[in-house]
């Protein structure tokens, strides 16, 4: 190597960085001519090396490195990529279980949740699942899809632990406890005398949709049943989130009391005269829903030591003042039994 080449690259490292951009580029000018990189963009071009002439610029070189490091890496996301697919491909469905609930029996949930032996594991869709079960069980609330690499897959339904369900005009509706979405809808009543579900009374202004929260915003027309008509109605609230929020109050209120478990039905339809019944032949009347846990707590108190086997009236409207009256002849709805 020359003196001059050899001085020429000292004197690079000695220069000042901030003159490196001044006058001429100092590394360029200790290359050769044919190596050079490009002094600017409009001349990389137009340097003397080109294709087919087998002469190939540091620009050039630098491209097929890349090239060839790009090709190299995409070859192996391809390889990678065709090792899942095989991997999701082979693992398939051996066999599907699911335990029986309080309700429903294991083997009519496989059938209904449509997963067979055969099927792709990682083709399976949870969400499909839970809608095609719920469909069939109104009563489920929750499924989760469990995958083991011996191929089982294991169904687990949850159901709901609360129900209620209420006649509204010319139809009857399952609505969960837990969402208060309604679950079901059917215009005879034959559904509910087989579901431990707790009656609750509505207003006019109420609106159910089936796999919709109840509301009591207007809506033109109620909830669809496949194959059925369904009456309509028009009645509206200016104001229904204020003027309907008493009805969650008191449905949490009663449900949580101590007489919580043994409430067959809750009358809600008027603010001014809210009672529920409970054990099928005690009606207590809560009146408004002022106060609401001190009547609970007064009504709870009243009826210690009392015949719990016969028909009573407690009217716990006054949290001041509390009555207690047998009635043989006591009238209670149809829901009530």
């Amino acid at each position: 190597m020359s003196e001059q080449v050899k001085k020429r690259r000292t004197s690079i490292y000695k220069r000042d960085p901030w003159e490196m951009g001044k006058g001429k580029h100092p590394v360029r000018e200790c290359l050769p001519e044919l190596f050079r990189p490009a002094a600017s963009y409009e001349d990389k071009f137009s340097q003397e090396s080109g294709f087919g002439t087998g002469e190939s610029s540091i620009f050039r070189l630098r491209v097929r490195r890349l090239c060839k490091r790009a090709i190299f890496w995409l070859l192996i996301l391809a390889l990678i990529l065709g090792a899942a697919a095989a991997a999701t491909l082979a693992w398939k469905v051996q066999t599907v279980a699911a335990d029986d609930t309080a309700r429903y029996a294991g083997a009519d949930l496989i059938d209904a949740s449509g997963v067979t032996a055969g099927d792709i594991m990682l083709g399976i869709d949870g969400d499909a699942v839970e809608s095609r079960l719920r469909t069939a069980y109104p009563l489920i609330a929750h499924v989760r899809i469990k995958r083991s690499l011996g191929g089982q897959v294991t169904v687990i339904a949850e159901e709901e632990q609360r129900v209620y369900y209420t006649q509204h005009y010319m139809n009857y509706y399952l609505i969960s406890g837990e969402t208060m979405e309604v679950l079901y809808v059917d215009s005879t009543p034959e559904m509910w005398s087989s579901v431990d579900a707790v009656y609750v009374g509505l207003p006019e202004e109420a609106r159910l949709r089936r796999g919709e929260k109840l509301t009591y915003e207007y809506l033109p027309y109620p909830g669809e049943n496949a194959g059925q008509e369904i009456s309509t109605y028009d009645v509206r609230s200016d104001n229904p989130a204020k003027e309907f929020a008493y009805i969650a109050k008191v449905l949490d209120a009663v449900m949580e009391s101590p007489f919580g478990p043994r409430v067959t039905g809750i009358e809600l339809s008027d603010k001014y005269d809210i009672w529920f019944v409970m054990d099928g032949h005690i009606r207590i009347v809560l009146g408004n829903d002022r106060d609401i846990d001190v009547k609970l707590q007064n009504a709870a108190q009243t009826l210690s030591g009392k015949d719990l086997s016969v028909r009573a009236s407690v009217d716990a409207s006054a949290p001041d003042k509390v009555t207690y009256q047998e009635k043989a002849d006591l009238v209670l709805p149809e829901w009530a039994d």
